[in-house]
């Protein structure tokens, strides 16, 4: 049980990105996926990303790509803090960060400087913890959409179908 348990925050930590593990590099594909409006030759994707385990707080993935003939070199504060998170409840009312994403996000922390080269056609991506940062319940439907200056994401819903439930 104290393995299971272990396990379990190890792996929270691992998703974070406060610890190293061993595990398979993921790969988050660009195809397939719903954009929102090309700003700047560039489109940003969001996509839910299931789990198997239903008490998991939602998170997504984000892709940005290159829908130009040249190439564009972003610099960015990090990821998380490349975003402004648009998280509200399915009737509407806006859900502020929680306690960890509000540490995690205050501008003291923006001492990571990324470049990223996208040529044409390319994408990077990643995933974002939205539950954890913004304290949603497991079980329960949120609407998310994410701007970066003049890119704006399509618009997705993470947790349950509309009105519905988990058991």
């Amino acid at each position: 049980m104290a393995i299971g348990i272990f396990r379990e925050f190890y792996t929270f930590l691992a998703k974070m990105g406060l610890v190293v593990t061993d595990d398979a590099k993921k790969v988050i594909s660009a195809e397939g996926r719903e954009w929102g409006p090309v700003s700047g030759d560039l489109a940003l994707s969001v996509q839910n990303l299931p789990s198997f385990d239903s008490d998991a707080q939602p998170e997504i993935t984000v892709v940005i790509r290159n829908r130009g003939t040249t190439s564009h070199t972003l610099h960015l504060p990090g990821w998380l803090f490349y975003f402004d998170y648009e998280v509200e409840t399915m009737a509407g009312s806006r859900v502020a960060p929680g306690a960890f994403g509000r540490q995690l996000l205050q501008p003291g922390r923006k001492t990571e400087q990324l470049e990223i080269v996208l040529t044409p056609g390319a994408h990077a991506a990643m995933e974002i913890p939205v539950g954890s940062l913004f304290g949603l319940r497991a079980g329960t439907a949120y609407r998310i959409r994410l701007r970066a200056g003049n890119l704006v994401s399509n618009e997705v819903t993470v947790g349950p179908a509309r009105g519905e439930k988990r058991p």
